[in-house]
C-alpha cells in the first residue's frame, strides 16, 4: 500500500501522508492490525532540491520514518527524481543473469534456429527487462538506452551476427522493435485495456480536506511621528 501527497513545499506533503497515515492506524486498529513500521518507507520525489528540507519527519506510531533516496514498491526501484535509474541498472543486471543461464541455447554452436532463439529472448529475457513498461514509457531515452544495449547483445547472439552488423539489420532479421516502441506499445495497450476499470478511475476521484495553511505574522511597522527618527 502507497499514500501519495503532492504539495509545492515537501514538509506540506509530508502533514497530509501524517494526516492519512493516522486515518489508516485507526482503522487498522479496528480490525486489530498493525503498520510494519520496519518496512514502511518515505521519498521525496522533486525535480529540484528546493523546498525539499523536512522540519519534522513521518512518525507510525511511536517510530520515525527517515526520508530514503530509492525505495521498492511493487517490483520498481524508484529514485526521488524518479528517472529509474537504479531500476534500469538492477533490471540489466537481471537480464544478463538470465542470459548467462539461457546461454547454451543462445549461442551460435547452440543447434536452435534463429526463430527459436528470438522466441526464446521474446519469451524469457525482455519481460524480465521491461518490467513496469508503463512505467518505463515515460524516462528519457538516455536512461533507457542499456536495456537497448542488451537487446541488441541477444539479438547478436541469436543471429550469430557480428559486432559490426547495423542495429537496423538485427530488427530486420529477428522481427524485434526497439525497447522504446516495445514499452509504447505495452502501455497503450495497458491503459486501453483499463481506462474504463472502475477501482483505476476512482484513484482519480479522491479528495482530501485537510489543507495545508501557511502561517502568517501580523507585523506592523508604524509610521514615525513628523519630526522623529527612527533609530
Amino acid at each position: 500500500m502507497a499514500t501519495y501527497a503532492h504539495w509545492y513545499y515537501a514538509q506540506a506533503a509530508l502533514t497530509q501522508n501524517q494526516i492519512h497515515v493516522r486515518m489508516l492506524e485507526k482503522y487498522y486498529a479496528r480490525w486489530k492490525l498493525k503498520i510494519n513500521e520496519s518496512k514502511t518507507e518515505t521519498i521525496i520525489f522533486a525535480r529540484k532540491r528546493t523546498n525539499t528540507k523536512l522540519i519534522t519527519k513521518l512518525k507510525v506510531g511511536d517510530h520515525t520514518i527517515a526520508p530514503k533516496d530509492t525505495v521498492k514498491y511493487l517490483g520498481l526501484q524508484l529514485d526521488a527524481r524518479l528517472n529509474l535509474k537504479r531500476h534500469i541498472k538492477m533490471a540489466t543486471a537481471r537480464g544478463n543473469a538470465a542470459i548467462r543461464i539461457l546461454y547454451p541455447l543462445l549461442n551460435r554452436n547452440s543447434g536452435m534456429s534463429q526463430g527459436n532463439k528470438s522466441l526464446l529472448y521474446k519469451q524469457v529475457i525482455r519481460p524480465i527487462i521491461t518490467y513496469g513498461a508503463p512505467i518505463l514509457r515515460h524516462i528519457s531515452n538516455y536512461a533507457l538506452q542499456p536495456l537497448e544495449v542488451l537487446q541488441n547483445k541477444c539479438m547478436r547472439l541469436a543471429t550469430a551476427a557480428s559486432r559490426y552488423t547495423r542495429i537496423t539489420d538485427l530488427r530486420e532479421r529477428t522481427g524485434l522493435p526497439s525497447i522504446r516502441e516495445h514499452t509504447t506499445a505495452t502501455a497503450e495497450r495497458f491503459f486501453r485495456r483499463n481506462h474504463n476499470h472502475p477501482l483505476i478511475a476512482s484513484t482519480m476521484q479522491l479528495q482530501s480536506r485537510q489543507t495545508h495553511k501557511l502561517l502568517h505574522h501580523d507585523i506592523r511597522f508604524d509610521k514615525p511621528e513628523h519630526g522623529h527618527k527612527r533609530k
